[in-house]
């Protein structure tokens, strides 16, 4: 069994050993920052207001939801009737 794991130990370093090194040009830097720079860019206006509109929407939705479950709160309130607590009738 360990002639085995030996075997196929042998078979992965040789494979290993055989892999070549890639070797870069020597311009890959300036391609690499040319397609940064290349690269458009949004600008600080356009996400603030992306982020402005975004928490209006929130505020607006948190509003008028809460303003829908008070309404429900009051109609419930007329449905229940009031209880007559008189334990005797004189």
């Amino acid at each position: 069994m360990a002639n085995s794991s030996d075997g196929d130990m042998k078979e992965v370093f040789e494979y290993l050993a055989n892999i070549k090194k890639a070797v870069p040009s020597n311009n890959i830097y300036i391609k690499t920052t040319n397609s940064i720079q290349r690269q458009e860019v949004i600008p600080i206006l356009w996400a603030k207001v992306a982020a402005c509109l975004l928490i209006s929407f929130i505020a607006s939705e948190i509003y008028l939801s809460s303003k829908i479950y008070n309404s429900h709160k009051i109609d419930i309130s007329v449905l229940i009737s009031r209880t007559n607590n008189n334990l005797y009738n004189e």
